[in-house]
């Protein structure tokens, strides 16, 4: 029997732990133990109810102790901001995640989004894996590549990256542990899997790294109902940003049924919303299902909405709120299968990428091509990779 941890730091979302729900049955089946780190321990709960495994907080900075560092120009701002701006608080997190590590005594851990984590797991003997989507997960390169296409120079980032580095070091010295060489020595496993394609990777050309694909979430929703007639359908899966009421305004002026699933969006303003062609739905739709015979996907570029419209041959208009949903969309963006409207965008852009989107079979011809190149990408494979990933380490440890 093996002692496997999931530490989970940083991040929001459920793609967290529905990553692992497979695996962490058939871990159980085994008869391991497993224990989960999570930054939100009421969504692992509300997401893996029926299973026995053991939940414990994971360390995680609740503070601002100094200036954010913006605009975020690479992997290293993202350090500073969530909490490498400080050794104080960061050696107090090393400190709890060493007594994690001490109190599981895990034979293997799981890192997801989780650089403190990382680095407080330098000087134990237990065998490592990192799961990220490509965002989470950079190059060992120093500098750590840009993140945008305006950002400083290599010797600006490097200057910054230093900084981070000596802050990193004062924690770590305060824990009594050795110094870091580089700042990417931290993400150092003995397997990085990437749950990505490497088409959506913002850094692309690694020399680490093994791309496994997206592990998508179960969908057991029911397909959308889509009425009778032969108007285009549009699906949209959408935060409700600042941009939803002139999306749904546009929408209602074209001459397509769409219909909306925005569980953040209250049922006062779906119903201010709805009529003219716009219909919102209550409960998640199965995705493959509902999109099949789309004109196009809206959302906010979630990489796992995106990949899967991809790999359905459905193009996308996307409306990102973050950082990381803006690098997945200008990646759809380059490929010729999608169109941004960014925070600022106004109604006259909405309108005519919605108009392009309908009228320009262009959009669909490239999301056509990619779904056709990864013809043989079955969606399952990805879990099937990280459970023999996960079993060649406990071999190794056995």
């Amino acid at each position: 029997m093996a002692r496997i941890l999931i530490a989970w730091e940083l991040g929001g979302g459920f793609g967290h732990i529905l990553r692992y729900k497979t695996l962490i049955t058939h871990l159980l089946d085994q008869g391991h133990r497993v224990c989960f780190a999570a930054r939100d321990l009421a969504s692992v709960r509300q997401v893996l109810a029926e299973q026995r495994l053991t939940l414990v907080q994971a360390p995680i900075s609740l503070r601002n102790s100094g200036p954010v560092a913006e605009p975020i120009e690479n992997y290293a701002y993202i350090l500073h901001n969530t909490g490498f701006n400080d050794p104080c608080g960061l050696s107090a997190r090393l400190q709890a995640w060493q007594f994690i590590y001490n109190s599981v005594q895990p034979d293997l851990v799981i890192f997801d989004h989780c650089p403190t984590g990382l680095l407080a797991a330098r000087h134990y003997s237990f065998a490592t894996l990192q799961c990220g989507n490509g965002f989470t997960t950079p190059p060992e390169i120093s500098p750590f590549p840009a993140l945008r296409e305006s950002a400083a120079g290599p010797k600006a980032l490097l200057k910054f990256e230093q900084r981070v580095l000596a802050n990193a070091n004062e924690a770590l010295k305060a824990c009594g542990a050795d110094r870091l060489d580089r700042l990417q020595d931290l993400l150092r496993t003995d397997r990085t899997l990437l749950l990505t394609l490497e088409a959506l990777d913002r850094y692309g050309d690694r020399e680490r790294g093994e791309y496994i694909g997206p592990v998508f979430a179960d969908h057991h929703g029911k397909p959308v109902n889509w009425s009778v007639g032969r108007q285009p359908r549009v699906f949209g899966y959408l935060k409700n940003t600042k941009s939803l009421p002139t999306l749904v305004a546009t929408m209602k002026n074209q001459p397509a049924k769409t219909v909306i699933y925005a569980p953040e969006v209250g049922q006062k303003d779906k119903d201010r919303f709805g009529g003219g062609g716009i219909r919102f739905i209550d409960t998640p739709a199965s995705l493959p299902a509902s999109i099949r015979d789309c004109r196009f996907v809206i959302n906010n570029g979630n990489l796992g909405t995106v990949l899967m419209a991809l790999l359905t041959g459905v193009p996308l208009l996307l409306l990102p709120d973050t950082l990381e949903q803006y690098l997945n969309a200008r990646c759809v963006e380059k490929l010729g299968a999608a169109l941004i409207a960014g925070k600022q965008s106004d109604p006259g852009t909405i309108s005519n990428h919605v108009q392009r989107l309908l009228e320009d079979d262009s959009y669909m011809k490239q999301a056509r091509r990619f779904a056709s190149e990864h013809r043989d990408f079955e969606p399952g494979q990805p879990t099937l990779c990280l459970i023999e990933a996960v079993d060649g380490l406990l071999q190794t440890r056995s």
